[in-house]
């Protein structure tokens, strides 16, 4: 699958939004919430400055997460050591009418 980006001031602007909305999150009184957000807050930025991405770090940061929250235990590490399924994107159909 090819992946069709955006131009890069689009990019950076909705990567921007996401960094904004996970730490907002990760105030969240909902301790589950602030942690996720807190392990993944940078991401939006470092995708965009992969030559400063550290992708072990990234994992061990879920990993410390899914630990700390068992139940989510393999759920998001296990995205980064597979990858993603190949029917992950949503799908979105236009309305005949």
């Amino acid at each position: 699958m090819k992946y069709e980006l955006p131009d890069e001031a689009t990019l950076a602007k909705y990567m921007h939004l996401l960094q904004t909305v996970l730490l907002a999150a990760r105030g969240s009184t909902d301790p589950q919430v602030a942690d996720l957000a807190c392990a993944v807050h940078n991401l939006p930025d470092l995708l965009l400055r992969w030559r400063d991405m550290d992708e072990a770090s990234q994992h061990g940061a879920l990993r410390r997460f899914e630990t700390l929250h068992p139940q989510w235990a393999g759920h998001f590490t296990k995205i980064l050591e597979a990858g993603a399924p190949p029917d992950w994107q949503l799908k979105w159909k236009k309305q005949e009418g």
